[in-house]
């Protein structure tokens, strides 16, 4: 049998801010999205069953259609009319499930991609975004990765000079929210902070990480809905990191650091009250090792 493997990168929202609810229910944001190295990997292989399977370390994942990596393999077939063609799909996953990393958008980006280059790459990379689009709002993102600015509802793309290299401490709290309630609440409460994205895009343009770092905030990051909040950054804060912020609907935080050594410092005083903490670095594009 064939086989392909495919890393999967998790996403950070470096800065997120939430604007007008659409007329189709999704509010429109604006964020720089960045990703890392801390990745899924999945297993592509080709069979001859002439259907699609879907397999995982996680026994409570969804091993059927209603896995977003099983969506992504029958919407390539289907528009690349490749017919009659199986295959399983194995994903081992570190990347934690419902966390602000988009782990699932990573995924089934990863299959549009592995899939395009065994094909021999019959969609360009922006015709794979467009693909993606129809899956998920973070879909087009994680297709290309690196560091870009994403508006309408995280779909429109701009591609922008990359983060210069840091090193990423993530901390995920047990607590767990749909983003839909997280939603639902800021639809009801408002905007509690006004992230400055313009700033942000010019300390960018300037490769002023410290005053990226300092500028990261998140329209999303509720205190009354995520207790430990306030605690991680803090801890993040106080040993050392540039800036720290919440990604996505949360629950994960992250900071940003100069050094490993310095990062591991920062890592350690954490896991003294949280077990999801991962050490990692930024990347630029999906292909970058």
């Amino acid at each position: 049998m064939k086989y392909i493997d495919e890393k999967s990168p998790a996403k950070l929202n470096l800065i997120l801010d939430v604007l007008d609810k659409r007329e189709d229910g999704y509010h429109e944001i604006l964020s720089v999205m960045q990703t890392v190295f801390f990745c899924d990997v999945l297993r592509l292989t080709m069979t001859e069953r002439k259907k699609i399977t879907m397999s995982s370390n996680l026994d409570y994942l969804p091993n059927d259609g209603d896995n977003l990596c099983v969506r992504a393999a029958y919407l390539f077939f289907k528009t690349a009319e490749i017919k009659s063609s199986g295959l399983h799909i194995h994903a081992h996953k570190q990347i934690p499930v419902a966390a602000g990393l988009g782990g699932g958008s990573a995924n089934a980006a990863a299959v549009l991609r592995a899939l395009n280059r065994y094909h021999g790459n019959i969609f360009t990379m922006d015709e794979l975004v467009a693909l993606a689009a129809k899956l998920g709002s973070d879909v087009p993102f994680c297709v290309r990765g690196g560091t870009q600015l994403a508006g309408g509802r995280g779909d429109v793309l701009e591609q922008l000079d990359p983060l210069p290299f840091c090193y990423v401490v993530l901390c995920k709290p047990q607590r767990k929210l749909s983003t839909a309630s997280v939603f639902a609440r800021f639809s009801q409460e408002g905007k509690q902070v006004q992230p400055d994205v313009p700033g942000f895009l010019e300390a960018l343009k300037r490769q002023d990480l410290a005053t990226c770092a300092s500028l990261m905030q998140n329209a999303l990051a509720d205190e009354k809905l995520y207790e430990d909040l306030p605690d991680i950054l803090g801890i993040m804060r106080d040993n050392g990191a540039f800036g720290a912020a919440m990604s996505g609907a949360g629950p994960t935080s992250f900071g940003l650091f100069e050094s490993a050594e310095i990062a591991q410092v920062a890592a350690r005083a954490l896991q003294r009250k949280y077990e999801g903490v991962f050490v990692t670095s930024v990347r630029g594009s999906v292909d970058a090792e």
